[in-house]
């Protein structure tokens, strides 16, 4: 485990690339008590549909990849990741996006492209820092 600069952060991080590594589960347990320490999960092109409704463990994450795998449908418990800063679901199966989402005010950067959606929830509207959404491709 390595430190940000430490004249910016006060706390240890963690970034995970596990990209194409044929995961069909979200790989909670296998972070052993260090879920407080994870800043950034790369978890792309793998094969997971669905994320862990105790995903809010993860309570520093502020980016997670998931494009690429066949993820139907959110939890509310996202709505748990306050440090959340970008969420990129692109390429999956979601139908539909919790109005919890609105819940996530730190997120900036919300990538929806190339999945089933056929309506965003109008609590995207409260999230005031959000810069980029994307929701481009298959409807």
């Amino acid at each position: 485990m390595s430190d940000k600069n430490s004249d910016t952060m006060n706390y240890p991080f963690t970034v995970l690339h596990w990209n194409y590594r044929g995961f069909t589960e979200f790989p909670l347990q296998q972070l052993r008590g260090e879920e407080t320490d994870i800043t950034d999960i790369y978890l792309k092109e793998n094969l997971i549909s669905r994320l862990p409704t105790d995903i809010g463990r993860l309570e520093r994450l502020e980016s997670l990849y998931l494009s690429g795998n066949d993820i139907t449908e959110l939890p509310c418990e996202i709505a748990k990741l306050q440090c959340l800063k970008c969420l990129d679901v692109s390429g999956n199966r979601l139908k539909r996006v919790p109005e919890v989402i609105g819940d996530v005010r730190g997120l900036k950067f919300l990538i929806l492209d190339d999945n089933e959606l056929t309506e965003l929830p109008l609590r995207l509207n409260e999230l005031r820092g959000l810069r980029y959404l994307s929701v481009c491709g298959k409807y």
